[in-house]
C-alpha cells in the first residue's frame, strides 16, 4: 500500500507540476500576445505617422507651388507680367507698359463693375468690334477712371501694392515707347 500511496503522491505532484507548467505556458502566451499586440500597434502608429508626414509634405509642396504661382501673378517692377484682365505688360524704362491697347472686353469689365458712364460711343462705335479689339470713343477722363478702378481692384486682390498703380503714360514715357 505504501507503493500505491507513493504512486498517488508522485502522480499528484506530477499533476500539480503539469498544472503549474500549463499556467506558466498560458502566462507566457498571454505575454507573447501582449507583446505582439504592442508591436502591431507600434507598427500601425508608425504607418499612420508616415502617412501623416507624407500628407503634410504633399500639402507643404502644394502650398509652396501655389505661393510660387501666386507670386508670379503679382506685379514686380522690371519683369514682364500679365494682369487680372489678361493684359500683358512689359518693362520699358522705369515703367511697365501694356503690350496692347485696352481691349473692349477690359473696358466692359470696368463698366460692369462700376456702371461708369462713359457715354454710349465706346459700346457702339458704329462698326463691328470683337472683345479683343481696342476700346474706342473713350475720353482721357474715362481712361483715368478705368486705371483707378483697375488699381483698386488689383490691390484688393493682392496683385499689386502701393505705390504701384495703373496710369496713363507721360509724354516722355510715350515717346520712349514709340521710339522717339
Amino acid at each position: 500500500m505504501a507503493a500505491s500511496a507513493e504512486a498517488k503522491r508522485v502522480a499528484a505532484a506530477a499533476e500539480a507540476e503539469r498544472r503549474r507548467m500549463a499556467e506558466i505556458a498560458e502566462k507566457e502566451e498571454q505575454e507573447r500576445q501582449r507583446v505582439l499586440a504592442m508591436a502591431k500597434k507600434k507598427e500601425d502608429d508608425e504607418k499612420k505617422m508616415a502617412m501623416m508626414i507624407a500628407e503634410r509634405d504633399r500639402a507643404a509642396a502644394a502650398a509652396a507651388a501655389k505661393a510660387q504661382a501666386e507670386a508670379q501673378r503679382r506685379f514686380a517692377p522690371g519683369r514682364p507680367w500679365v494682369n487680372s484682365l489678361g493684359l500683358k505688360f512689359v518693362p520699358l524704362g522705369k515703367a511697365n507698359f501694356a503690350a496692347s491697347e485696352t481691349r473692349l472686353s477690359d473696358f466692359e469689365a470696368f463698366y460692369r463693375a462700376t456702371r461708369y458712364d462713359a457715354g454710349k460711343g465706346w459700346g457702339n462705335p458704329g462698326f463691328k468690334q470683337g472683345a479683343s479689339h481696342p476700346v474706342v470713343n473713350v475720353s482721357w477722363e474715362d481712361a483715368k477712371a478705368f486705371c483707378k478702378w483697375l488699381t483698386e481692384k488689383e490691390r484688393k486682390e493682392g496683385l499689386i501694392t502701393a505705390p504701384y498703380a495703373y496710369r496713363l503714360p507721360t509724354d516722355v514715357e510715350w515717346s520712349l515707347a514709340v521710339g522717339l
